[in-house]
């Protein structure tokens, strides 16, 4: 059996990922360091970020007819991406943060 035949479906298919538009999240992501520094969102608290509420913005700008972010000049689906990746980040390292659901922003009972 050739090995080029062999599919391992428990690796990640990086080679299909869409190069070129996460290239514009990588932009999205250069502009906020830019402007807040270097990895800023990871000491962000999530709740005080907003990440979510950011996220929606940027999506309901582009539903809404809006391709470009009027600030950085971006795509609104790459700033709200990017948003993403950051909730999704602080999802991973906890459940709760200061009391807080991440993905309900309410309050754990």
């Amino acid at each position: 059996m050739n090995p080029k035949d062999c599919r391992d479906d428990s690796k990640i298919p990086w080679r299909n990922l869409p190069w070129d538009s996460l290239k514009e999240v990588g932009e999205v992501i250069r502009y906020g360091t830019g402007r807040h520094g270097p990895r800023n969102w990871e000491q962000r608290d999530p709740v005080d970020a907003d990440f979510e509420s950011a996220m929606v913005r940027h999506v309901v700008a582009y539903m809404s007819g809006e391709k470009l972010d009027k600030e950085s000049g971006r795509h609104h689906l790459a700033h709200a991406i990017a948003n993403a990746l950051f909730v999704i980040h602080h999802e991973s390292k906890a459940k709760s943060i200061h009391g807080w659901n991440l993905h309900l922003s309410r309050q754990v009972e």
